[in-house]
């Protein structure tokens, strides 16, 4: 068997104090939603790609808020997963007026929005991001933006610039 670390973009996209939860069709569990980082891709581009691709939801990630590694069981096989878990807004303004219509368009997950006071008795996994579901909701954005120091390469580029992944906040952007 050959042993490998997934590395996954993970979203946590809050609106009108819910959390978007995303949920395998045949499983009881939810997790956050993103998806796995393709060689050569930015962790925000992969978290971008994903929505687009799951949910054709465009999204403006921001700061990367966690980073956590994750071993756990599934079908009988062991599993390592590292999750970068990024604080993302929505960019589209029809989705914003009507979150509801955020639907998946694959076969295997859906997607919930999760009332932050109903996050205790949900079963997300890992356990571990609720902590920080709950941090990215507390926090103001800026202390989050001040902590995004990672984008910044030892040569002084920015690796969101150079992907044109914008930074900061949406002018429309109104704190839950």
């Amino acid at each position: 068997m050959p042993k490998h670390v997934e590395i996954i973009a993970r979203g946590v996209i809050l609106h009108r104090r819910s959390v978007l939860l995303c949920q395998h069709a045949r499983k009881k569990y939810f997790y956050l939603p993103g998806g796995h980082i393709e060689w050569g891709e930015a962790g925000q581009e992969a978290l971008i790609r994903e929505m687009q691709e799951e949910a054709g939801l465009r999204v403006a990630p921001n700061p990367l808020v966690a980073v956590e590694d994750h071993f756990f069981e599934q079908d009988g096989k062991k599993r390592h997963e590292l999750n970068l878990i990024f604080f993302a807004f929505i960019a589209d303004a029809e989705i914003k007026r009507h979150p509801e219509r955020v639907r998946s368009l694959e076969k295997d997950i859906r997607f919930r929005w999760c009332p932050l006071r109903e996050l205790k008795n949900t079963r997300l996994l890992p356990e571990s991001h609720k902590g920080v579901v709950r941090y990215c909701a507390r926090t103001p954005f800026s202390t989050l933006a001040a902590i995004d120091l990672y984008d910044w390469s030892l040569n002084g580029e920015s690796q969101r610039l150079k992907a044109k992944i914008p930074w900061g906040l949406p002018r429309w952007f109104k704190y839950p």
